[in-house]
């Protein structure tokens, strides 16, 4: 996926609504921030495009791991089958009826799942790969909180077709001496871009460590749709309602056109 910096988008709606963005003051760019988050979160699922869409082959529950604790009723995949923890331990390995038991899953798959990509909306489950097998099985779900319920009885490991969670932006600045949890989001003026905390730390500059922090890339096909909806809310916020319907007729404007562009690209193929 190509993608551009945080601190480039931001720039060219402060421009594109008439303003120096090295000038604005830092609540100004604190909520321009803000508006171009909102902005490439609403594009990001407004369809159902490729850039950020995966189609993958998923167990029900986490692949076993030799190096993580496992609590009593933990549940894993191995091999072909599930298994439930009935005895806590790290290691033992699911054949050992003293620690595991054979289950049936409960027919549900988490959306955040240990050593996966988590995913945000669920488009379809099917038996099979749909890019292979058109015509695969397909099973009918609900998304409920954090899982998906399938409501027939599955395969062992059922093909997913998903979107990726979207970016989190923000142009609040890193500070040094912060303590940060998994979830909150920063802005590092060094590299123009935004990441996330995903461990706890404290003096870990993002760029430096991927195991506490993910950088969350804008895409270039919300380029323009982001700096033109960054724009209409500047516009709005200052009072020229008028002129921010025109940016947000350009913003629209915009995903239609990337929206075109991947109707022409799927036609050619």
């Amino acid at each position: 996926m190509k993608t551009v910096t945080m601190k480039s988008v931001c720039d060219r709606a402060a421009q594109r609504a008439g303003l120096d963005p090295t000038q604005l003051a830092n609540g100004s760019m604190l909520a321009l921030g803000a508006y171009v988050d909102e902005a490439v979160r609403k594009g990001w699922e407004w369809n159902d495009w490729p850039e950020w869409c995966e189609v993958e082959l998923r167990a029900l529950r986490p692949d076993f791991d030799a190096s993580r604790a496992n609590a009593i009723n933990d549940e894993v995949f191995y091999g072909t089958a599930y298994y439930r923890c009935r005895d806590a331990n790290t290691g033992e390995a699911p054949e050992n009826a003293l620690f595991w038991d054979v289950v049936t899953p409960d027919p549900y798959v988490l959306l955040a799942t240990r050593g996966q990509t988590e995913m945000g909306a669920v488009f379809a489950i099917s038996k099979e790969d749909t890019r292979v097998q058109p015509r695969a099985i397909q099973y009918h779900f609900t998304e409920d909180g954090d899982r998906v319920w399938l409501s027939d009885p599955v395969a062992t490991r059922v093909w997913i077709h998903y979107r990726l969670v979207a970016p989190v932006l923000t142009r609040g600045e890193y500070g040094a001496g912060v303590s940060y949890v998994p979830g909150d989001a920063v802005y590092l003026p060094a590299t123009g871009e935004c990441y996330l905390c995903v461990l706890a730390s404290v003096g870990v500059s993002p760029e430096t460590d991927a195991t506490k922090w993910t950088k969350q890339d804008v895409p270039l096909t919300l380029r323009d749709y982001a700096e033109n909806a960054g724009a209409a809310a500047l516009k709005r916020e200052d009072g020229q309602d008028d002129t921010a319907r025109i940016f947000d007729n350009l913003a629209e404007d915009a995903l239609l056109r990337e929206d075109e562009k991947r109707r022409q690209s799927r036609g050619n193929r």
